[in-house]
């Protein structure tokens, strides 16, 4: 299927639930993982690399682990699966795996997603700022030159009142809204 995808033109994203899903994806050759494992092992160091070798995008979703049902997470499993979630963000943040923030929830966004990451305290908040502005949209996005401040780029950006890198809440402070170089006034 992945090869009939890619013959196609097509990019392949699949959901995994666990560390044998993640590497079975890795295997089959997609782009696009979302989900970490929601698993108590971590991701075997091969499928790390493998994954940072073909730049295999990580969709992080690691706030799905405390609103999920206990059928899919037992409250008895939550803990280490959360420690499990930090030790693998470390592994593939450190690897060079591209990781981006998003939500399977449609009632949330990718701030929620963010914010629980900036929470767990694995990854600093410019760490976390480049997850969220530059790969995030290039992978919802890859023909589109967005998510730098770059000529021949898009100028769609956020002016801030105060600096999210010294303070997270700070994207919350929205002055100015800019879109293809535009002001966008509400």
């Amino acid at each position: 299927m992945v090869n009939i995808s890619h013959n196609a033109g097509f990019r392949v994203s699949t959901h995994v639930s666990n560390t044998a899903d993640f590497h079975n994806a890795i295997i089959a050759g997609v782009d696009e993982i979302a989900h970490l494992p929601i698993d108590t092992l971590p991701i075997a160091m091969k499928d790390v690399k493998k994954a940072a070798r073909r730049k295999i995008v990580v969709i992080t979703t690691c706030s799905l682990a405390e609103t999920a049902p206990p059928s899919i997470v037992p409250k008895s499993l939550l803990s280490p699966v959360l420690n499990t979630y930090k030790e693998n963000i470390k592994r593939l943040h450190k690897a060079g795996v591209p990781l981006a923030i998003g939500s399977d929830n449609p009632m949330d966004s990718s701030l929620d997603e963010l914010l629980y990451l900036q929470k767990m305290g694995v990854l600093d908040n410019l760490n976390l700022l480049k997850i969220w502005t530059e790969t995030t949209p290039k992978t919802i996005f890859p023909k589109r030159k967005i998510g730098v401040l770059n000529s021949g780029y898009e100028a769609s950006f956020l002016a801030l009142e105060g600096n999210p890198i010294e303070d997270i809440n700070n994207i919350r402070k929205i002055k100015l809204r800019f879109k293809q170089g535009n002001v966008l006034r509400f």
